[in-house]
C-alpha cells in the first residue's frame, strides 16, 4: 500500500498529525511499536507542568481542541472534557507576561485570590 505521509509515533501528536494529512486528501500511515495513545499519552492526565507559558504552547493547545470538537460533532461522541490550567505562583513580571500572552491569545483566564484559592483546594498552602 503507497501512503502520503508516514506519521513514526501514535500518541497524541502522532494521531494529530494523521488526522490533518487525512482532512486534506493525503493517505496516512501511523508506525506505532505498541498500542495507540498507551505510551506518555496515557500517563499524562493531571500532571502539574509547566506549559502555555508561550503562544505556540496555546496555538498548538487550541488547534488540538478544534480538531476533537469537529471528531465530537462529525461522530456524535464527547471525548474532551473541558478542566482548565492552573499556573502556581505566577507573580510580578512573570504574572504580566503570561496576562498578555493570554490576552492576545484569547485565552479566557482568570486570577484568583488566596482565598479563592484555599476555599477551592484546601491542601494547598497559600500565604
Amino acid at each position: 500500500m503507497k501512503y502520503d505521509v508516514v506519521v513514526v509515533g501514535g500518541g497524541l501528536l502522532g494521531l494529530f498529525a494523521a488526522l490533518e494529512a487525512l482532512e486534506t486528501g493525503d493517505r496516512a500511515a501511523i508506525v506505532e511499536k505498541d498500542t495507540l495513545c498507551s505510551g506518555s499519552c496515557s500517563k499524562s492526565t493531571g500532571v502539574v507542568t509547566r506549559q502555555l507559558v508561550l503562544r505556540a504552547d496555546i496555538a498548538f493547545v487550541d488547534r488540538s481542541i478544534s480538531i476533537i470538537e469537529s471528531l465530537e460533532k462529525r461522530l456524535g461522541e464527547v471525548y474532551l472534557k473541558r478542566r482548565g490550567v492552573l499556573t502556581i505562583n505566577a507573580v510580578g513580571r512573570v504574572l504580566r507576561r503570561l496576562e498578555m500572552i493570554y490576552r492576545s491569545s484569547g485565552v479566557s483566564y482568570k486570577l484568583l485570590d488566596p482565598y479563592e484559592i484555599r476555599s477551592m483546594w484546601g491542601a494547598l498552602r497559600v500565604g
